[in-house]
């Protein structure tokens, strides 16, 4: 795991965006996690995001994946363009707003102001998450808020939590904290999941350290694995774009069978550069099978469990060589793979 771009201590981002939502049980848990990460390509590049968990559990009775995101932005006109952005622009799949997507249910979303947050831990270690939301009424309890949120800070970092967060949302009159945590011992990394998502649920709330006299109801107490964290900071440094703290219990991402070349043999007529899409079905592999030339720089972009799966895949394609292929070239963002292959007629 290499994150770059992310300090220990207080967080100066003004505005968090909070989603929960339901995914059918139905769903294999290596798509579910594949089309998460596609869609942080697109995502993960708004204006001010600085960071974002994605969180996971299960309902006991449906077998719904319950995941969402809790996101930071530097201000609240990121965090409000962003939510006009996921509403009336951003679609994945033609015609259907992401928010309107069929195989979301239960959804439950809002914009929220940043009274504090802090984190005592690298981010390399926020296993686990912790979502409050309390309902308050009456005049606003902001200054108390922001009165007790030294105390909230420091008792949290004395409970050897890894970060906390302290919210608000005026209009609908909601106080939110969320807790994070990292991975506590065990026999597995089974046990060990089970241990760290058990203990922070079943953590005596900070909310008991704000003030007495601002009467909150509980509205929603939501513990989960953190099954990946967007970085948006990390791969313009040459980081990481995201990471998966609960591999192996949950699979990583597999490679999009969009972003790989096929092996075809090409006129000698034939360039390939960055930015076309290639014609017709693909076999997902390496750039590195392609020319030598690319190998270092695709064999230090892939992940193993990357290119051992394009590999698998490229021996059930027609053995066809990449030689005719005069020369390849693919823009590198950072260590990511390129994600676009290009063939135009000389």
């Amino acid at each position: 795991m290499n994150i770059l771009g992310y300090e220990t201590g207080p967080i100066t981002c003004q505005a968090a965006f909070i989603a929960d939502f339901d995914v059918g049980g139905d769903i294999p848990m290596a798509q579910l996690v594949s089309k998460i990460d596609i869609d942080r390509r697109t995502m993960a590049t708004r204006p001010g995001m600085r960071s974002k968990y994605v969180p996971l559990r299960f309902d006991p009775a449906t077998g719904a994946h319950q995941i969402g995101g809790r996101y930071l932005f530097e201000t609240w006109e990121d965090v409000t363009d962003y939510m006009r952005f996921t509403t009336e622009e951003l679609e994945f799949e033609p015609g259907v707003k992401f928010w309107e997507r069929p195989f979301f249910s239960n959804i439950d979303k809002r914009a929220w102001h940043v009274i504090g947050a802090h984190e005592f831990m690298p981010l390399a270690m926020h296993y686990a998450s912790r979502l409050e939301r309390y309902g308050f009424s009456g005049e606003s309890p902001l200054r108390k808020l922001e009165a007790a949120w030294p105390t909230v800070c420091d008792a949290a970092q004395e409970e050897g939590l890894a970060a906390v967060w302290l919210l608000r949302h005026s209009d609908e009159e909601q106080i939110g904290l969320l807790t994070v945590a990292a991975q506590l011992q065990g026999e597995d990394e089974a046990d060990r999941a089970s241990r760290s998502l058990a203990a922070l649920e079943q953590r005596a709330s900070l909310i008991r350290h704000l003030p007495g006299e601002v009467v909150l109801r509980r509205l929603f107490d939501r513990s989960s694995l953190n099954l990946s964290l967007w970085l948006p900071r990390s791969q313009p440094l040459g980081g990481d774009a995201s990471s998966f703290p609960t591999y192996p219990v949950h699979p990583l991402p597999q490679p999009d069978p969009e972003l790989i070349l096929q092996r075809i043999s090409f006129p000698r007529s034939t360039r390939i550069s960055d930015r076309v899409y290639l014609p017709g079905p693909f076999v997902r592999i390496p750039l590195a099978m392609t020319s030598k030339r690319s190998a270092r720089g695709a064999n230090e972009a892939w992940s193993p469990s990357h290119a051992s799966a394009a590999m698998r895949a490229s021996r059930s394609a027609p053995s066809i060589s990449a030689r005719a292929v005069p020369s390849v070239w693919a823009r590198r963002r950072s260590r990511a793979p390129a994600e676009r292959i290009v063939v135009h007629d000389a």
